[in-house]
């Protein structure tokens, strides 16, 4: 079985009613390389820190091999993302 990650209709932000992110989804499986791009201010950084647990999403869910990243606690996520 490969590993995955899969972001579903994530909207995430510094201010919940001005989300800087809005219904990004994502899946991918490991061995595969995702560029992330854009100009300053789009998002990378706050789609980062949301997948790793840094921030909190405004709505959506992250998970890990079907393991629901936003209800682990911190010391538990860190173990399967890092950034």
């Amino acid at each position: 079985m490969k590993n995955y990650l899969e972001v579903i209709n994530l909207s995430a932000g510094y201010l919940p009613k001005f989300p800087i992110i809005s219904n990004f989804s994502l899946y991918a499986e490991d061995s595969e390389c995702i560029l992330i791009s854009g100009r300053n201010g789009t998002g990378k950084t706050t789609l980062l820190k949301t997948i790793v647990g840094i921030l909190n999403p405004i709505e959506g869910k992250i998970f890990i091999n079907n393991k629901n990243l936003i209800s682990l606690p911190l010391n538990k996520r860190k173990k399967l993302v890092t950034y």
